[in-house]
């Protein structure tokens, strides 16, 4: 409201799962920066059950080069019978700590004498997980790491690693604990995308996770794990195209194989989430061709699953134009059903007659026997045929 005629870029290493939904539905646009600041390595990620002898052997082997540490727990009351434990173990060692709990000033004091190197580990809880660039500290220990969620551990991750030194990450988790499916998830994806510039396909990895929340409302994740992400962006669009009069239509297509892109034609996750955009966009058949024509270009050869993809979109395009407004995957049968009986073709009657797979399933719809055509690029050939 103050600036109308302004434009504005917001800027984040793992956008909110809304964010990126808006962004993949056309509401935002989406720009990547890829490329890291000069002499940046990525963070060694590792994943271990909790064990005293790792986070010692993880802080000896950063002080003896030097370096400091970041020791992470949530939690202040573990965090402080940890800080006795280490101490105990080894102490030669310099520790602080600092919390949320903690008057600010003293947090502040704490901090500044970490960053001159007045202290070899700071133990804290996520309150260092933004706006803190400390070169020299290059180790960080997560406890309990299956307790935060997926930006904040990469958020975390980023306290380390910001200079031309290696740098190592290690999530502890307590196998005495009980460990959510949805933390099993986290976890994997955050030890699986370590490189730099990660945090948009961890971001992606959340957004499936959790879903993309209420575009409106407060909810800035959920719903998507009910429906799918590719039906999300299907009745996204449709929401949007609602109000316009190019409206593109598309007949619904209800199978429970609508193919895939091989990882082997397209390793980039980037590259295969543009492609996915691209026939989702497509506005008729000759688009969704090019784009095949493309991939043939580059690969050399389109496998089944990646096959069965194109076809489910072409479909989609060409099945509208034949007057269908569904098709259905019920097995034993793929069904037919048409916006009008009259929008058949009179060829269907003689196909029936012959009993040749095909059936009457309603007063608009047919039966498919799924034997006679058990693929969808099967069902395509046989109304191609008729159409």
């Amino acid at each position: 409201r103050t600036f109308p005629h302004s434009n504005f870029m917001n800027v984040s290493a793992t956008p909110i799962p809304r964010s990126l939904g808006m962004a993949f539905g056309n509401m935002l646009k989406l720009l990547l920066m890829t490329t890291p600041p000069p002499k940046r390595f990525s963070v060694n990620t590792e994943l271990h059950p909790f064990s005293i002898d790792i986070i010692q052997n993880a802080i000896l082997r950063e002080t003896h080069r030097q370096g400091q540490v970041f020791y992470v727990l949530n939690r202040i009351g573990p965090l402080e019978k940890r800080l006795e434990t280490l101490r105990k173990q080894m102490p030669n060692t310099r520790f602080a700590i600092i919390h949320g709990q903690m008057p600010g000033e003293k947090i502040k004091r704490t901090m500044q004498q970490f960053t001159k190197g007045d202290f070899d580990v700071l133990l804290s809880t996520a309150i260092v997980e933004s706006g803190i660039d400390i070169p020299n500290a290059n180790t960080l220990i997560i406890e309990r790491a299956d307790l935060f969620g997926t930006a904040q551990l990469h958020q975390l991750r980023g306290r380390v690693g910001r200079s031309h030194h290696a740098a190592y990450a290690y999530l502890l988790i307590d196998e005495s604990e009980i460990m959510t499916r949805d933390a099993e998830h986290r976890l994997q994806a955050i030890v699986d995308n370590q490189g730099l510039g990660d945090g948009y396909r961890l971001a992606t990895q959340d957004m499936e996770l959790r879903g993309v929340g209420e575009m409106l409302g407060e909810k800035q994740s959920g719903h998507i794990r009910d429906i799918g992400y590719g039906t999300y962006i299907d009745l996204l669009n449709e929401a949007l195209d609602e109000g316009k009069a190019s409206k593109v239509e598309r007949c619904q297509i209800n199978t429970h194989d609508t193919g895939a892109i091989d990882k082997k034609l397209f390793s980039e996750f980037n590259e295969r989430i543009k492609i996915y955009r691209q026939l989702s966009m497509s506005e008729n058949i000759s688009q969704v061709e090019d784009i095949e024509k493309q991939m043939v270009d580059r690969t050399g050869m389109i496998p089944a699953p990646t096959k069965t993809l194109l076809t489910y979109h072409r479909m989609q395009l060409e099945c509208h134009q034949f007057g269908i407004e569904l098709i259905e995957e019920n097995s034993p049968s793929w069904i037919i059903h048409y916006r009008s009986h009259q929008l058949i073709p009179h060829s269907m009657a003689q196909t029936i007659m012959k009993n040749n797979g095909t059936k009457i399933h309603g007063p608009k719809s047919l039966a498919l026997c799924q034997k006679k055509y058990p693929l969808l690029e099967n069902v395509s050939d046989f109304l191609q045929e008729h159409h």
